[in-house]
């Protein structure tokens, strides 16, 4: 914990209804469901505060930051979706290519035992794969 005193956390809520004069007035500041001409006539008119033209165009920046940040998390949650999305196609290829392998050897003459031996597959899954393409699985 801090003992200097300069830092502080703050709740907001959605509802900029606080009880609390300091803590309305930064909802009203943060809030991204309102615009900035919104934000000005609610500071002036319930917390008597008239901004400068410099203190407009920071708000409305701050409006700004909201969006960069959720175009960020957006693209963050994008990226990490397509390598989640990527790691599944892969596993899938690499079934795929068993599956083929296994029928492909069963077709050639080899044993379920050695087709399972080779793919590192056991028996009931290389006799599972033959049956779910109708193979006859007595080989």
């Amino acid at each position: 914990m801090n003992t200097k005193g300069d830092d502080a956390i703050v709740c907001l809520s959605r509802d900029n209804e606080s009880e609390h004069h300091l803590v309305g007035m930064l909802e009203t500041l943060f809030s991204d469901e309102l615009t900035a001409i919104e934000k000005k006539r609610i500071l002036s008119e319930k917390y008597d505060i008239t901004l400068t033209e410099k203190e407009e165009e920071r708000m409305e920046n701050m409006g700004g930051l909201g969006e960069g940040i959720e175009r960020r998390a957006l693209a963050k949650g994008e990226e990490k979706g397509i390598k989640i999305g990527e790691e599944k196609g892969i596993e899938k290829g690499k079934n795929l290519q068993k599956i083929e392998t296994a029928l492909s050897l069963h077709d050639g003459g080899i044993s379920i035992d050695d087709i399972a031996h080779y793919l590192k597959m056991t028996v009931d899954e290389v006799k599972e794969i033959l049956k779910e393409k109708k193979y006859d699985v007595v080989k």
